[in-house]
């Protein structure tokens, strides 16, 4: 199989993005039938809107014959739909299109001039994914999956950066490190030149780092601890450093070591500088020692071997390597390998993307007692508490390959069936990318049913006007709710709200009372500034402090003062 250029292919029988405004009840009523399995009945719905010339009905049969959900799998079925679809100006299927040309293969020759050519009129459209692949055509003037001899572009550097530009601004995470390593000027050489701007390098760097971007997490380290760019800033780096480690980059774990050996920015320590040189050796001979068992036969280290290459744990992230040792897995009955293959078909990522052999590796798999594999069937089915755990085992790599993108499209479609704690973990996510806007959405799409936790990080939004206007009145009003339920976070931001005065008046004793409560249930900072604090107020504060928190635990309100 060839090396796809384009990272993170779209399934081909997803949701569209651009397709939403499809009409009519008919075409609904097929996406209704789609999401719950019922394949006939999609195809029943969404043909004669495809014969009538409806472009998304189009669009969504040729998804299907290109995964062979319902259908045989049919590539230049798929091919003739695609076009279709794509002639009218829908930008999805034009992206589509450019992939199915890129691929080539199963009765459709790979025409890398058509690709381009489909991929150009979806980005002009403002289609992310088609945007990024136009900058790394433009990067390197190879087409899309060939050679260098291949009709591709001339390699422009400049014009690579306006691609990748245009699908960073939309949150594009590859896109947002290309672009970085642009402006920090790795790219360019003798034949190609590109302006550097270090400030510009380290602003996208950073929007990549946050989205779990190893390579940009080191790469931003990097500059920050050699102030290039930027000031020299040893915390910064090893917070990076430390990150990019965690996310699998193992030369991020001897960088630290270095870094605390001789001193550089912050006090020598030969304690420190061992431990992270014996984590990051012990990263790398894992994965050398892993590969020796597996070459021998072993299971459940051909599994582990598979997953350090989804995961890029001490090896080079290897998606094709990665299919290999599960294929040899599953064939020997290992269920976990069986969902973790079935998964990369339904993906496209280290195979070519195949619905019925990915529905074969998870159905055997879920057959065999695998609990992920039977969550999936459960999700596909449309069940939201399945959806969420899957979700969550993705996000934490619990007996599946760790997978932020597999766990924010399940936790997603858990969170538009109005399940809460999906709505909260979708903000969460948002949140670390510093998405304020979707962050709040969701959080008080959770809130509003009352889930705790999203009240807490509600009122934090509010109070540090991160996606909204700074409003401690709605603070104290989300941490009071928070609070009510239990949440020693949203008590202790309310203790420091009557200590400071912000947002209500100063009273240390409504301060300590909320201390108090956030400390009974171990939260370190509540512990700290409730001693802090006693030492300020007389016995007869103390005393009334007690009261009020007695009558609260009782059930009695604490909006008013004792």
């Amino acid at each position: 199989m060839r090396r796809h250029w384009l990272l993170g292919l779209l399934m081909l029988g997803v949701l569209c993005v651009s397709c939403s405004a499809a009409r009519g009840a008919d075409f609904q009523a097929g996406l209704e039938a789609y999401q719950r399995g019922d394949y006939a009945n999609a195809i029943k719905e969404w043909r004669p809107l495809a014969d009538a010339g409806d472009a998304p009905a189009q669009y969504r049969l040729a998804g299907m014959y290109s995964g062979g959900q319902g259908l045989p799998q049919d590539i230049p079925e798929a091919l003739k739909w695609y076009r279709l679809a794509a002639e009218q100006g829908l930008a999805d299927a034009q992206y589509m299109l450019g992939v199915t040309y890129q691929m080539g293969g199963r009765g459709v020759p790979a025409d890398y001039s058509e690709a381009l050519k489909w991929y150009r009129m979806a980005a002009e459209k403002g289609f992310a994914n088609a945007q990024y692949a136009m900058g790394l055509a433009y990067q390197s003037g190879t087409p899309p999956g060939g050679s260098s001899g291949a009709p591709g572009l001339t390699p422009d550097l400049a014009q690579a950066a306006k691609w990748f530009g245009m699908a960073a601004e939309q949150g594009h995470a590859e896109a947002q490190f290309n672009l970085g390593v642009l402006y920090a000027g790795l790219r360019n050489s003798s034949s190609q030149h590109f302006p550097e701007d270090y400030s510009e390098a380290i602003r996208w760097y950073q929007k990549a780092a946050e989205q779990g971007v190893a390579q940009a997490q080191f790469n931003l380290a990097r500059m920050f601890q050699h102030g290039v760019g930027v000031s020299p800033d040893p915390a910064a780096a090893i917070k990076w450093y430390e990150m990019a480690f965690d996310f699998g980059l193992v030369a991020a774990g001897f960088d630290l070591g270095g870094i605390h050996e001789y001193g550089r920015g912050v006090p020598a320590d030969r304690k420190e500088a061992s431990k992270w040189y014996e984590a990051a050796a012990a990263a790398r001979d894992a994965a050398s020692s892993l590969w020796v068992q597996a070459e021998a036969g072993d299971v459940q280290a051909q599994v582990d071997l598979a997953f350090k290459y989804l995961g890029g744990q001490g090896i080079a992230q290897n998606y094709e390597a990665a299919a290999s040792w599960l294929e040899k897995a599953a064939a020997r009955n290992n269920s976990q390998a069986a969902f973790a293959l079935g998964v990369l078909y339904s993906s496209g990522k280290g195979v070519d993307q195949d619905a019925p052999l990915a529905a074969k590796w998870i159905g055997e798999a879920a057959t065999r007692g695998n609990v992920p594999a039977q969550l999936w069937a459960a999700a596909e089915r449309g069940n939201p508490q399945s959806q969420f755990n899957l979700g969550l085992l993705f996000l934490a790599g619990k007996d599946v390959p760790a997978s932020r993108e597999q766990a924010l499209a399940w936790l997603q479609r858990a969170a538009e069936q109005k399940f809460a704690p999906a709505q909260f973990q979708v903000a969460i996510l948002n949140h670390q990318r510093q998405n304020f806007a979707e962050a709040l959405k969701w959080y008080r799409l959770s809130a509003d049913q009352g889930f705790a936790e999203a009240e807490a990080n509600l009122g934090t939004l509010y109070a540090s006007g991160q996606g909204v206007p700074q409003d401690f009145a709605a603070a104290e009003s989300w941490y009071r709710k928070a609070a009510g339920q239990g949440i020693a976070g949203a008590q202790f931001n309310l203790g420091m709200m009557y200590v400071q005065g912000v947002g209500l008046a100063q009273d240390f004793v409504q301060a300590y009372g909320w201390f108090l409560l956030a400390s009974d249930q171990g939260m370190e900072h509540a512990v700290i500034a409730k001693k802090q604090l006693a030492e300020s107020l007389s016995p007869a504060q103390l005393d009334q402090a007690a009261s009020w928190v007695n009558k609260w635990r009782a059930g009695k309100p604490a909006a008013s003062k004792p």
